[in-house]
């Protein structure tokens, strides 16, 4: 389930629908549900946020901020607000028309994850959710989650903190999106072929998240043609069609803008360098395919994504800059270093060990799962556990409960 039209909450749910569609096909199936799609009044409120990401950037960074200071009275109205909007009778009775007969639901987002109570009450079966982000807040806490699929130990940590025990935690890395198994196969040189462009050339890849407006296209590239003027530049601008058709026109040559493609993988594989704004998506795919990493600030307001740019700069795989002023500089510097560039590509390949088998990890859990429920009559870990590990819960997190699984190392 997710309440986004932002690919870093569709893509991980498409990735993760799409392994357990192809590995279990003839035990179960998966589907996304996006409650956008059949909820207006979330649909709204979802445009809104993305206008003041952008517009208000300040009021954004202090309300997550809020979240991972643990202020109990900031998550405890954020809880109330969302489940106001998204925990009534109608929306149960529209889900219900909607999604049918199921067996568990897998959330995608805190949105929906502050709901996880009222969710199964409508629908008696186990909760599941993923963190993507690579640094987590307070809201994904909820004590009616069954089990937390995240992407490192930093986060599987940060989880504890806010009252989750362990035994509900699963370390198993960030799916890529569908189809990096395929593409991954390839020789670069091969797929730089495939893409019509030139094998020899030193190539970089530019992104903006999957709306295609968060970094600004027009500075990186001239940046970059300053300093490396025979580089190609591919350019994805996601759903952003006002930006490619400019690109079209741009006077310098070897760039090649794409939009909204249906797979991010051929062109990241063609690419010796990415740079984008740090959003968990793109940064769980870069480390899949071992791609060094320019990371920009976003435009918007996210604060988490300038955690996740520093723990990329930290962890050796990328770096992180302020300024777009900087971009065509640091490649330059890297292309002309070309042991520089090989080491931060293989820092990020080694991060992204998990990410390569993540889907495939979290679909086999979903379905055991599934197979353990049909099995038991009396499911124990369907019940709320009323015990904790805390001995003064917050206010936010009464009574955090545990499975059992045990946690593989990053």
């Amino acid at each position: 389930m997710i309440g986004s039209r932002k690919g870093g909450h569709k893509f991980p749910a498409a990735a993760i629908a799409n392994s357990i569609n192809t590995e279990y096909k003839t035990q179960t199936c998966a589907r996304v549900i996006n409650f956008l799609d059949h909820f207006p009044l979330m649909s709204f409120f979802d445009r809104l946020g993305r206008w003041g990401d952008l517009k208000i950037k300040f009021a954004w960074r202090a309300g997550y901020a809020g979240l991972t200071d643990k202020n109990s009275f900031f998550v405890r109205l954020y809880r109330q607000g969302i489940r106001m909007v998204i925990g009534q009778p109608s929306i149960e009775k529209k889900l219900r028309e909607v999604i049918g007969d199921i067996d568990i639901i897998v959330s995608m987002q805190p949105e929906i994850n502050a709901i996880a109570g009222i969710m199964k009450e409508w629908f008696p079966v186990p909760f599941h959710t993923l963190i993507m982000d690579y640094s987590a807040h307070a809201g994904w806490a909820d004590p009616d989650i069954d089990r937390y699929y995240v992407v490192n130990n930093q986060v599987r940590q940060q989880m504890i903190d806010y009252g989750v025990l362990p035994t509900r935690i699963v370390v198993t890395g960030a799916p890529a999106q569908p189809g990096y198994d395929i593409v991954a196969k390839i020789p670069i040189e091969k797929q730089r072929r495939l893409l019509g462009i030139d094998p020899g050339l030193p190539t970089v890849l530019v992104m903006a998240g999957y709306l295609g407006k968060m970094v600004d296209y027009v500075g990186i590239i001239h940046s970059l043609k300053k300093n490396i003027p025979d580089m190609q530049i591919l350019v994805v601008t996601g759903k952003n069609k006002r930006m490619h058709h400019r690109l079209i026109k741009f006077a310098y040559p070897n760039i090649f803008p794409y939009y909204d493609i249906p797979s991010i993988h051929p062109v990241m594989r063609a690419a010796d360098l990415v740079i984008s704004k740090p959003g968990g998506m793109v940064i769980a795919d870069c480390l899949a395919h071992g791609k060094p990493m320019l990371l920009v600030d976003p435009r918007g307001g996210a604060l988490q994504e300038l955690i996740f740019a520093s723990m990329i700069e930290k962890a050796g795989a990328g770096r992180h800059l302020t300024s777009i002023q900087e971009i065509g500089k640091q490649t330059r510097d890297l292309f002309k270093n070309r042991k520089g560039l090989e080491t931060m590509a293989e820092k990020s390949f080694s991060c992204g060990r998990l990410n390569r088998s993540a889907a495939r990890t979290i679909s086999k859990l979903i379905v055991d799962d599934i197979i353990k429920v049909q099995k038991s009559q009396t499911p124990k870990y369907l019940k709320k556990d009323t015990t904790s590990h805390l001995s003064s819960p917050p206010l936010y997190l009464s009574a955090l409960g545990g499975g059992g699984e045990n946690l593989p190392r990053t």
